[in-house]
This record gives C-alpha cells, structure tokens and sequence, in this order.
C-alpha cells in the first residue's frame, strides 16, 4: 500500500504581503490570538470565524478542524497577498482608497510561506510562513516597526520599492527558508 502525500508544484516558497498587530513586542495576527514566533509559525485549524451548518440539521453548527491546515473547505492557513495593496486605485475612471485587509494602524510586512498552499485570486494561505521584512512607511508606528524589525532580525524596506518593483530583483526573495 502506498502512501497518499502531496507533490509541491514548487520548490521555493511564495512571496506574499500581510498586516500584524504588536502585542508586548511580538508580531500577532490582526484577526486572531495568533502570536508568530521568531523563525517560522505553523499553521493550524482553530475554528472558522463564521458558522458553519450541517444540511441535515441547519441550526447545528459544525465543527471542521481537521489534521491539515490549510485545507480547501475550510478558512485556516496562513494568509497572504499575492500584491502589497496600492494607497488608491482607479474605478470608473475615478481615483478611490483601496480597501487593505489589514487595519490602518497594523505593521505590514513581507513574508515567504510553503508547505500545504491553497491560492486564490487575490493571494494564498499556507501550512507554513516566516516574516523576511516589514515595509517602512511615514506614520506614528514607524519606531515600533524598527524595534520589532530588530527583534525578529528583519529587513525593512521602503513602501515606494515595494509598491513601484513588487516581488522583482528584491533582496527579501534571496533569503534561505529554515
């Protein structure tokens, strides 16, 4: 009997962008009581933040932990965008803010993540991911993005590089996952 195990379609890991909040100087999710660690964080199914209901009894609610995280049927993993959000974008020939998954106030930052990924239009959730930079921007959180930056041994770079150049001849995609 062989065993059943997933193939990468890849072997370096995605690129993707993302918000945190700092809690007592650690890096936390902005959604959930996640704090990252130094080095990498796994991800984990806790339960989905909306309901889920059985068809056979709807005001049952379901829950869908499962062993793998992410997993397609359900909203766990790791997320990330596939671009840093722009400041405005254009609709109806108008120039509008753009709508950031992240609050105003959140540290943002560049991550690699790999193992189980689950892609989407907009970007991915991983099993597995690391912050390689946090993205330097003018506000009043710039000194909190220095000392976390230092504490996680990260490289900061500027919005405007990342914004005009995204994801090509970047330093950040040089770095070794561990």
């Amino acid at each position: 009997m062989y065993d059943s195990f997933e193939v990468p379609d890849a072997i370096e890991p995605l690129i993707g962008y993302r918000g945190w909040r700092v809690v007592d100087n650690v890096l936390s999710s902005c959604y959930r009581e996640v704090s990252w660690p130094l080095g990498h964080l796994e991800s984990e199914c806790i339960n989905p933040m909306f309901p889920r209901f059985t068809e056979r009894n709807p005001s049952t609610i379901m829950t869908s932990r499962h062993w793998m995280s992410p997993h397609v049927s359900c909203t766990c993993g790791i997320y990330a965008m596939h671009e840093y959000p722009q400041a405005t974008e254009i609709r109806e020939s108008k120039r509008v803010s753009s709508i950031k998954p992240w609050p105003h106030d959140a540290i943002t930052g560049i991550i690699h993540g790999w193992g189980k990924i689950i892609v989407g239009t907009k970007g991915f959730r991983a099993q597995y991911a690391k912050p390689i930079a946090l993205v330097a921007r003018k506000s009043k959180i710039q000194r909190t993005i220095e000392e976390t930056a230092e504490q996680y041994g990260l490289e900061i770079v500027d919005i405007w590089e990342v914004r005009k150049r995204g994801n090509q001849n970047s330093s950040w995609l040089k770095q070794e996952v561990s």
